[in-house]
């Protein structure tokens, strides 16, 4: 693995253009990593780490996502040197209006090409159900509304969104 990544890494690097590498849920990937077998995961953050620093100068950035917070695993283990080089940043809610013009923007990508408008007022209501601007909420009740939009075959009112919002992502479901 350490071959073919510096391999893949060196052809981004080599881009003419800078490249940013986005490895999502990367917290989570580790700690299955560790769980497997700690010498080998412990061989690889240092690769990756060293990989890192190498590849930065010639444009080549990585962009870590995770929902889980990982240091506290790796500080236990004596690891923190190996991630003690990146920043950590945490995504704060939109507001509202972020919110709303956020959901629009998934809707109208979800849905271009079908034909049928989603009704005037879907992203506000979204919205002020969640009463959060969470991305990840607004992702998965957008998600849960366009299941439920191919299932009923027809655009979803307005004042049915909240059946959704309680039964789908509330709910059992």
């Amino acid at each position: 693995w350490a071959r073919l990544g510096e391999s893949v890494f060196e052809q981004l690097a080599g881009a003419a253009t800078k490249v940013l590498v986005i490895l999502d849920e990367f917290p989570v990937m580790v700690s299955r990593m560790l769980d497997q077998d700690h010498d080998a995961t412990k061989r690889f953050l240092h690769w990756f780490r060293a990989q890192r620093q190498l590849r930065s100068a010639g444009g080549l950035r990585f962009l870590l996502g995770g929902s889980m917070n990982i240091e506290p695993r790796l500080s236990a283990l004596g690891l923190q040197p190996s991630i003690n080089d990146l920043e950590h940043f945490e995504v704060e809610p939109f507001s509202d209006e972020v919110a709303v013009e956020f959901v629009t923007l998934l809707l109208e990508t979800e849905l271009a090409g079908v034909g049928d408008a989603t009704p005037d007022g879907t992203a506000e209501e979204v919205t002020r159900l969640l009463q959060t601007g969470v991305p990840y909420f607004l992702q998965a009740f957008v998600n849960e509304y366009l299941n439920e939009r191919r299932r009923r075959r027809r655009p979803i009112a307005v004042h049915e969104l909240e059946g959704i919002y309680r039964e789908r992502l509330l709910g059992a479901a």
